[in-house]
């Protein structure tokens, strides 16, 4: 028997898309990688394809608050994936993990790690670190304690100068984000690090 040309094509078609609609009915089609595909004990296994929503889910916190921490602006898609928000940003997205260690270092189950009470009350400050930024004890409290990497959260917490003196100082505008480490925002908002420190010696004169 003779098989007509139009009938073959039709058969491989059909067994095609057949062979996938099973595969897809079952669970064992996969066109992407999923978060069952990947263990996260750290930042760095973070993968650029992870959305807002999938970080929030390995950090254990609120997807606000890793938007807050990434220091992207509040109304951000939380379906949006962090190597477009790197995109974005233009940096690359190992830099985005990384401002996501505070979630992962010292914890063990995605908290941040806290630090340890004692009955004598809080440590003098050694070599202290605010948010993971260490400063020697002369240095500490002072405009030599600044760094690039911290943000200004973290300088109004070591140095005792309120934000919104600094940014007036430095003319940044007060709605600044105050989560940015100051060398990303130098790169946005045109200073240099230096005059924030000028900015504190002022304040503690």
């Amino acid at each position: 028997m003779k098989i007509k040309n139009w009938v073959l094509p039709l058969v491989v078609f059909a067994a095609f898309w057949g062979v996938i609609g099973f595969s897809m009915a079952t669970g064992t089609w996969q066109t992407k990688q999923t978060n069952d595909d990947v263990t996260v004990m750290s930042s760095e296994d973070l993968k650029g394809w992870m959305t807002l929503e999938d970080l929030s889910v390995y950090t254990k916190v609120t997807p606000y608050e890793v938007i807050k921490v990434l220091g992207i602006p509040e109304t951000t898609a939380h379906n949006k994936k962090l190597k477009d928000i790197a995109a974005e940003l233009g940096v690359e997205t190992d830099d985005l993990k990384k401002r996501l260690d505070q979630f992962f270092i010292g914890s063990g189950n995605g908290q941040p790690a806290k630090e340890e009470a004692t009955s004598e009350g809080p440590a003098a400050p050694t070599a202290a670190t605010d948010g993971g930024v260490e400063h020697s004890e002369e240095a500490y409290g002072t405009e030599k304690a600044i760094k690039g990497s911290m943000n200004l959260l973290q300088v109004e917490k070591t140095t005792g100068v309120p934000v919104t003196f600094i940014c007036e100082k430095v003319g940044l505008p007060i709605d600044v984000d105050r989560n940015v480490p100051m060398r990303d925002l130098t790169q946005i908002y045109n200073f240099e690090v230096s005059e924030v420190r000028e900015a504190v010696a002022i304040y503690k004169k």
